[in-house]
């Protein structure tokens, strides 16, 4: 398999930070949302279901509520996704939920209150974190000299589209899965949350992994052939990859990667069509390399770059994202060049193609 990048590209508005991908108006073709940092904007590109979108539709916040981080889930179960979105400059969590139709998502938002003023909201995930089947939040804190972590919201399920205001707070970055952490801490670590019990913050297991050069990002994945979830890193600093490979409970094993340089974003992509998991990453220039896994867990060494946006002067590229996007059964890639204020879209297609 090959990535073809695609000439056209995809205008957004001004300051474009963070990317999502969901089926926002169920039509069975992936949809892409984006926030824009500058102009307090939401664009929304609608799939044509064959690896092209529509021009953005475009959903305003409040001017200097610096729309940042976004997720997608079903929050009020209707069948229909609903978007979450962090505000830095009013530092608040906006929910906005969705209808369905060619504008598929309603005016005004739901606002929360971020759990201080001191604190901003950065990236955000969706999961359901106390099984009880409604998707919850959990909101990461930008560190600066005071404050940095997360703060959990709990959806609150009886249908009055209402979250409960954060109940607990920690020191990470996360990725959570159900009621378990996985996050980079802020002096470099991975830790481990198991276990949470959301009625008393001390109420949680928690592991500690030493890392390599302050990695920034990180996905869950399953990189060999067991039924283990394993880890995958990326630190700018050292222009790295860093694997962590689960072999019992809370242990891991680390192999570290070279990437091309600065890499800003890592995906899960299944590249050779196997039962593996395979490794993308993005990197400040627009290039994205690919490692490939293998049963026992090591990434071939030789990786795949695809040069994919050499003109890039400014900015770095970043938030990129894994989906369908022309239902052929293979995975695609888009991500956000800030320099152009668009985004780039990369298909799937055979090596004899």
């Amino acid at each position: 398999m090959v990535l073809q990048y695609q000439p056209h590209t995809y205008r957004t508005s001004s300051g474009p930070k963070t990317l999502v991908t969901g089926d926002f108006n169920s039509d069975s073709y992936i949809d892409l949302a984006i926030t824009n940092y500058i102009d307090d904007t939401l664009s929304i590109l609608l799939g044509n279901g064959d690896g092209t979108f529509q021009t953005q539709q475009i959903y305003v916040f409040e001017r200097g509520s610096r729309p940042w981080g976004i997720t997608t889930a079903d929050f009020n179960n209707d069948t229909v996704l609903d978007l979450a979105v962090t505000l830095s400059g009013s530092r608040e969590v906006a929910i906005i939920f969705g209808i369905a139709e060619n504008f598929p998502f309603v005016a005004p938002a739901n606002i929360y209150a971020f759990y201080n003023k001191e604190s901003v909201p950065g990236e955000i995930q969706a999961g359901d974190l106390n099984n009880d089947g409604f998707s919850d939040l959990a909101v990461c804190i930008l560190p600066n000299e005071t404050s940095n972590g997360f703060s959990i919201y709990l959806n609150q399920g009886d249908n009055t589209q209402q979250f409960q205001q954060p109940v607990l707070g920690f020191d990470y970055i996360v990725d959570g899965k159900q009621n378990d952490f996985t996050g980079i801490k802020t002096d470099g670590s991975a830790r481990t949350i198991y276990s949470i019990d959301f009625s008393d913050i001390n109420g949680f297991f928690d592991s500690r992994i030493s890392m390599y050069a302050y990695p920034s990002s990180l996905i869950r994945g399953r990189f060999n052939w067991d039924e283990l979830d394993d880890l995958a890193l990326i630190s700018p600093q050292s222009d790295t990859m860093q694997n962590l490979l689960a072999y019992g409970y809370q242990t891991f094993t680390q192999h570290i990667y070279l990437t091309d340089a600065y890499p800003t974003s890592i995906a899960r992509i299944n590249f050779n069509n196997d039962s593996i998991d395979d490794v993308a990453v993005l990197n400040c220039s627009g290039t994205v390399t690919i490692f490939v896994g293998t049963d026992i867990g090591i990434f071939h060494r030789s990786s795949l770059p695809f040069p994919v946006n050499k003109g890039s002067r400014g900015d770095c590229a970043r938030s990129l994202v894994v989906a369908d996007f022309n239902k052929d059964g293979k995975d695609d890639m888009a991500y956000i060049d800030p320099e152009a204020g668009s985004i780039q879209v990369l298909l799937s297609t055979n090596c004899n193609a």
